[in-house]
């Protein structure tokens, strides 16, 4: 059976009353009250702010990140595609199907943007 990993830190709540958390946050003199609380009661102990864990993305998030990495590979290569058609010149008939595919992709890369929560440059 796998070792439980022991947690860094607990929590501990305390009930008071109104008055009584006044009181804390007039003595902790614009201290949270937890960092305050942690000095009085431990004052040996180093009592810096502990440090909080990095959230991990979800599923989703990186789903949608590698298929917009993806998506950014694949019109890089297309836009030296319809470059090195007008480079060779070809037929002007193959460009609008180009800007379209090109317009198509930009659709789908800031729909997947906006999902991730990323503003567009």
């Amino acid at each position: 059976m796998p070792k439980q990993k022991q947690p860094s830190s607990c929590v501990i709540a305390l009930r008071c009353s109104p008055e009584q958390r006044a009181e804390l946050e007039r003595r902790a003199s614009g201290q949270r009250v937890g960092v305050y609380l942690r000095s009085a009661l431990f004052p040996a102990n180093d009592n810096a702010p502990l440090p909080k864990r990095a959230r991990e993305p979800s599923k989703d998030t990186v789903a949608l990140a590698k298929a917009l990495a993806l998506l950014g590979q694949i019109a890089t290569h297309l836009r030296d595609q319809a470059r090195a058609a007008e480079l060779a010149g070809l037929p002007p008939e193959n460009e609008p199907s180009l800007a379209d595919i090109e317009r198509q992709f930009f659709e789908i890369k800031s729909l997947l943007m906006k999902g991730l929560g990323v503003r567009e440059r």
